[in-house]
């Protein structure tokens, strides 16, 4: 695989025609074992070219088609095939396999630490263990010599550079608590080094995340780096003296950190990532106030694509590098996806693509700062070390990673291309957010609700108790009692429950019931943080609570958001609580919309807890019997995911009408073929679907069934119109609760997730070896996982699949609604 990107190079007196440079990266995949977390490269034979080290190999350069084994590779995991087959595979259990576990191998370093004219391997392991050298034996085969050199490296994200200024590296790490670095004895490097500590025992754990070295004040010494701040390099290092801290908050503790003057104004300013196993990526703009060293926060990526310029955005950056990619003398980042880094279900955004990006640094003339992302591969990532460096020796850094898809090169090329050429490649900047618009809630009257007080009346509401007597407020109720706060309210009413009573009083204020039409909804919350005080989302059917929010302990109302995508179609109510008669026992509230899409400027809640979130049992099967939609046969033709998708569109259409109608099957799997340019039998579910966007579908009586598959089989050109009528009148939303991947698996919000969809009255496709359709829920402790999803099965077999069958077999899910033009039951 080559990704490409371009940049600007003043060619045009050297090569006449062209006035930029092409640059691309060749992908050499060596392996897709997982041996390390890390890897990098040195001449280990002298033969004056680099070889590449990934765990306990090292790999013959330039062609690296030879591999030699330095240390013992005994590492392997069971891989079982089938119910009698089981295999035994190398290396750890990374994505070859499906359960979650480590290398012994997270960092490595080349240098020849006995003089003797060969270069030896230093490796750091598991945080939290040892670090040893291995003596290169001198051309010789064969395990090398390991020397023990270090008994505790913790932090994950240690460094290996001269830090103390003498011309010599240390190992820069956390060792027992306490921030430090080991030096050797040069003249017997072999034996263990000497501990010299930088901070007092503060109690730092194995994983803590985030560290590097650098001058951050211009002293020209180098300070240490860590996510809550920097440590000072004293003027001597006589006696071991404690460094002076100084705090500076850098989010949750990220890979690598780097001092690097970003902006070019002649102070170091500091580089993160803000959670390795989160999202975020950072500069800290360094200012002084007199001699003060302060921060100013640039996040330019984070866990939304609209917080970055070019709507770029990936999780779990463990590892950067900081080098000048495109020869322009700045220094740019270059990170990527540290893919399963807990597993498959251990942080978030966990199964997206395995990315591997540099982000060059763009420097305006009046400071600003501009950081173009290049996406370099997006199958391979990096581990906890990621390594940029001129491997070949033709002036392009390349790139070198090891990690849990296996052991990769990313050689750098170049060619010159035109402007032309260049300006069409070229990262663009996304449009900016269009705001989400707002959509008041309707009765079975259609007209809007109050639910914004703006009728200055409790009209849509009902109170019990005493605690929204007088209700709505007019204007800053709050401001006109204390100066020192505001109830941010919007228009001009709002309610409080403490406006007319104060503390001591309570009750509740609930809404008249509405359909949820929007996927999303927002409303402002203030008052009490406790949980007597309270705004929940209800279902208006069951009464089971589906979202809950309190405020702050604090006047001022903020704006929160959920997404209901979950419960599209039901009816809900908006019910304010007041169980609370102390101080802060009082709750705000105030304008309750809906959204068409994820609103911006608010704070997302999350569903209630799951165990009283929902009902022990559901069954959608009389659904589908008084819908006319019963079970049809797939025969022994492959098109299991087909059914499960047809299915579920059948009933989204039923439901918005009151009415089943039979789709054709045949023309959503020749829509799918249409688009893919395949000629299969059967295929995934993102490819049906996107078939089904494009094309529509038709009736089943207009395009039947066939016992078996004929690839030349195609729609008249009155079904495809028949198809393309549907398409246009009906508008489908198709919503994932988890989008494909290749290894299966759902976490227990999964689980919840599905289960709140068949609450809903919602069927779920669900895709695996042999997709089928989830028509219901029982809880049942006594069953593998706690309960059962009864299944329609295109092979009509009538059976269950349990939570724990579910959570290990399922590779996507999702579930439909529709909205049929001129139908008021659409849904």
């Amino acid at each position: 695989m080559t990704k490409h990107f371009l940049m600007a190079a003043s060619l045009a007196s050297a090569i006449a025609g062209f006035a930029e440079e092409l640059h691309t990266f060749k992908r050499i995949q060596l392996s897709d074992q997982f041996w390390c977390e890390g890897a990098n490269f040195g001449d280990l034979n002298r033969d004056g070219v680099n070889d590449l080290i990934p765990g306990p190999w090292w790999w013959e350069g330039p062609d690296f088609q030879k591999r030699h084994e330095f240390y013992p590779a005994t590492a392997t995991f069971d891989f079982k095939l089938g119910p009698m087959t089981t295999v035994k595979v190398p290396g750890f259990e990374g994505t070859l396999g499906v359960a979650n576990k480590y290398s012994d191998n997270f960092f490595v370093w080349v240098l020849d630490f006995n003089k003797d004219g060969w270069n030896d391997i230093l490796i750091v392991g598991f945080p939290g263990q040892d670090t040893s050298w291995f003596e290169n034996p001198k051309g010789k085969e064969g395990h090398w010599v390991r020397h023990k050199i270090f008994d505790q490296t913790d932090n994950e994200s240690p460094v290996f550079t001269d830090l103390t200024g003498d011309g010599k590296p240390e190992l820069v790490c956390i060792t027992k608590g306490r921030y430090g670095y080991a030096t050797p004895d040069w003249s017997a490097p072999e034996k263990p080094w000497a501990l010299h500590t930088i901070s007092p025992d503060n109690k730092y754990g194995n994983f803590t995340h985030g560290m590097g070295v650098g001058d951050v004040n211009g002293d020209r010494r180098l300070d240490l780096l860590e996510k809550d701040g920097w440590w000072e390099q004293p003027a001597s290092l006589a006696g071991d003296p404690l460094w002076q801290f100084h705090e500076q908050p850098m989010g949750a503790g990220g890979s690598q950190m780097y001092a690097y003057d970003v902006n070019g104004d002649g102070l170091n300013d500091i580089i993160t990532g803000l959670a390795a196993h989160g999202f975020g990526l950072a500069w800290y703009e360094q200012y002084r106030e007199g001699s003060e060293v302060k921060f100013r926060e640039h996040i330019f990526m984070n866990k939304e694509p609209r917080e970055n310029k070019y709507g770029v955005k990936f999780s779990e950056l463990h590892a950067i590098d900081l080098v000048d990619m495109d020869g322009d003398g700045v220094k740019d980042i270059v990170t990527g996806k540290r893919f399963w880094s807990h597993g498959r279900t251990g942080d978030p955004d966990r199964n997206t693509a395995a990315v591997l990006y540099w982000f060059k640094l763009a420097r305006g003339a009046d400071k600003s700062v501009d950081w173009i992302p290049y996406l370099i591969d997006d199958n391979s990532g990096v581990g906890v070390q990621v390594v940029a460096r001129d491997m070949n020796g033709d002036g392009l850094p390349d790139i070198v990673v090891g990690n849990k898809k296996g052991t990769f090169i990313h050689l750098h090329e170049k060619k010159p291309v035109s402007r032309e050429e260049w300006e069409r490649v070229q990262p663009k900047p996304v449009e900016p957010l269009k705001p989400a618009a707002s959509i008041k809630p309707t009765g079975d009257d259609g007209q809007a609700l109050n639910l914004d007080f703006e009728a200055s009346s409790l009209k849509d509401w009902t109170a019990t108790g005493t605690a929204f007597d007088g209700m709505p407020a007019k204007g800053d109720a709050v401001h006109r009692r204390r100066s020192d706060m505001r109830s941010g309210h919007r228009g001009e009413h709002w309610v409080g429950s403490y406006e007319t009573h104060g503390d001591a009083a309570t009750g509740t204020l609930i809404s008249a019931p509405f359909s949820v039409t929007q996927p999303y909804a927002s409303f402002l919350v203030g008052g009490g943080s406790g949980n007597k005080t309270r705004v929940e989302l209800v279902n208006a059917a069951s009464g089971q609570v589906l979202f809950r929010a309190s405020g702050p302990d604090d006047e001022k109302m903020r704006a929160v958001f959920a997404d209901l995508r979950a419960v599209m179609g039901a009816k809900i109510q908006v019910r304010l609580v007041d169980e609370a008669t102390t101080g802060w026992g009082h709750v705000n509230f105030d304008e309750f919309v809906f959204h068409d899409s994820q609103p911006g400027g608010a704070e997302e809640i999350k569903p209630a807890p799951l165990a009283a979130n929902l009902p022990a049992r559901v069954d959608l099967r009389r659904d589908f019997a008084v819908l006319s939609l019963t079970q049809r046969s797939q025969g022994a033709r492959g098109t299991c995911s087909v059914f499960a998708t047809v299915e579920a569109v059948e009933f989204a259409v039923a439901r918005a009408t009151g009415q089943g109608r039979r789709l054709s099957v045949e023309f959503a799997n020749w829509a799918a073929n249409h688009v893919t340019g395949r000629g299969d039998d059967g295929d995934f579910f993102h490819n049906i679907i996107q078939g089904i966007q494009k094309h529509g579908i038709c009736a089943e009586a207009a395009m039947p069934y066939l016992p078996g598959f004929a690839p030349t089989n195609a729609p008249s050109a009155e079904t495809c119109a028949q198809a393309a009528q549907f398409r246009d009148s009906t508008r489908l939303a198709f919503h994932w609760i988890k989008p494909w991947n290749r290894e299966p698996g759902l976490t227990e919000a999964d689980v919840w997730h599905i289960k709140s969809v068949l609450s809903g009255g919602w069927p779920v496709s669900a895709g695996s070896a042999h997709s089928v359709l989830f028509v219901g829920y029982e809880d049942d402790a006594a069953l593998p996982g706690g309960g059962r999803f009864p299944v329609a099965d295109s092979n009509l077999q009538e059976h269950d699949l349990s939570y724990e069958a579910a959570r290990k077999r399922m590779c996507d899910l999702f579930w439909v609604t529709a909205e049929v033009k001129g139908n008021r039951r659409s849904t």
